[in-house]
């Protein structure tokens, strides 16, 4: 049979333990990057701002606070990104690379999105 003095280190070092152990999990997860929305604000006939610099991961949403309907067309491929959006609708994607963009409805309204090297 064990004495009483070494059950009563074997459950003090139990408890060191599991307190290490919980304490790792909790500052892995404050390590953990929260990915941001970005806000691109259509007025005016324009992107503002025209040139967003973003993160990897974050969200961007262009908001229509414009009079008539605008969309989001990537200017390398021409492909709508979005439908045509009215005055006060949006659109929202998470981008995966740094692209420039137009309005296919009105060409002179650009914008780019850059997304930065990690931090």
């Amino acid at each position: 049979m064990k004495s009483p003095n070494i059950m009563l280190v074997a459950i003090i070092l139990s408890f060191i333990a599991l307190s290490l152990i919980t304490s790792c999990n909790e500052k892995d997860n404050r390590q953990k990057v929260v990915n941001k929305v970005d806000t691109v604000i259509i007025s005016g006939m324009e992107f503002r701002p025209s040139l967003l610099n973003i993160d990897l991961g974050d969200t961007v949403i262009w908001i229509n606070k414009g009079i008539v309907a605008h969309n989001i067309t990537d200017e390398a491929a021409t492909t709508p990104l979005s439908k045509d959006f009215n005055p006060n609708e949006s659109f929202q994607m998470v981008p995966t690379k740094s692209f420039n963009y137009y309005c296919s409805i009105h060409p002179t309204m650009k914008g780019a999105i850059n997304i930065q090297a990690n931090k």
